[in-house]
Parts: C-alpha cells; structure tokens; sequence
C-alpha cells in the first residue's frame, strides 16, 4: 500500500477534477459581473486546481512519462547518487511542503479572496516560480549548459554575488540611510 508520501498528488486529482467542474458554473465566482478572467476569486480556485494537478505531473508520472520527476532531480541536484525514492531526502519532505501549502493554505486563500483579492492569488506566485524554474532549466538542459551550481548546493556557488552586496549595502545604502526608494536614484 503507498504510503502519503507518494499518493498524495493522486489524492489531490479527484479534489482538482470536482474544482474544475466547479469553475465551469458559477459557484467559485466572487464577482458576477465581470468576465471569469477578470474575477480574482474565480482566479484564485483555478490556480488551486491548476497546482494540484501539476503535483501529479511532479511527483506522479510528468508528460514524459517519469515517475516522481521532480524528486528525482531534487535528489540529483544536491548529488546523490541514489535516486528517489531510495536518496537520503526523505519523501516525507515533500508532502510535508504540499499538502499544507495546496490542500489547505491555497484554499483557504480561494475562499478568502471575495474579502482580501489579493490572498487568493498568492498561489499564482508558486506557480510562477515553477514555471520559471522548470523552463528555465530546461533551456539550459537542452542547449547543453552547465547550470552554476556544482551540484552539492555550497555556500561558495553565491559568494561573489553576495560580496557584491553586502559591498553596496555597507558602503552606499547604511551610510546614506536613504528614507526611500527614489532618493537612491539621485
């Protein structure tokens, strides 16, 4: 029998199917007169059906047909040889992110979204991210170029960039201490 740590996307796609049926009628939306694509609430619930259904594409089989694709690179990425779910990270790490995050707190913001607009869309920063992340490294994949990190995550991959930094900060916005954004323009 699976356990949590591997069904979990699986348990989410009958929730994303009932969502999906629900957005093609009126009941998810908060502002009946203006278009679905303009209605922040209706916004909100489709970008919940919209992530749980891409949690069976991670963490189920992805379009190429892989099983557990994203934790598979996860595990790839910080060098173990070990591929999911047999590496050192155990499974319980990612549905430890998910379910909290995409069964209760992305929901919770859909149906706080008629009062606060804002609160459902937040999962539409998730989103973002991971499209970003996904297509971004896959450009790189593709093109053959090899991604900066060296595989184990260390600190030393950003040291440079954090140097440049800390420099800026210590030496230009400390000393000045700017009140504002736009007085650091002049």
């Amino acid at each position: 029998m699976p356990s949590l740590n591997t069904a979990f996307p699986w348990i989410g796609l009958p929730a994303a199917a009932v969502l999906s049926a629900l957005l093609a009628t009126d009941a998810l939306r908060s502002d009946q007169r203006v278009s679905r694509w303009h209605d922040l609430g209706w916004l909100s619930w489709a970008g919940v059906a919209a992530y749980l259904i891409h949690n069976v594409e991670e963490y189920g089989f992805d379009l190429h047909g892989e099983a557990y694709a994203f934790p598979k690179a996860f595990c790839a990425m910080f060098g173990f040889s070990a591929l999911y779910p047999q590496c050192p990270a155990p499974g319980a790490v990612f549905t430890a992110v998910n379910v909290p995050m995409f069964w209760f707190a992305a929901p919770l913001g859909a149906r706080l979204s008629k009062r606060y607009p804002l609160a459902g869309l937040r999962i539409f920063s998730v989103i973002t991210v991971n499209l970003v992340a996904h297509t971004f490294t896959s450009v790189l994949r593709e093109a053959e170029v090899r991604i900066s990190m060296d595989g184990r995550g260390r600190w030393m991959d950003n040291v440079f960039i954090e140097r440049l930094w800390r420099s800026v900060k210590y030496e230009c916005v400390y000393l000045h201490a700017f009140e504002t954004g736009s007085e650091l323009r002049h």
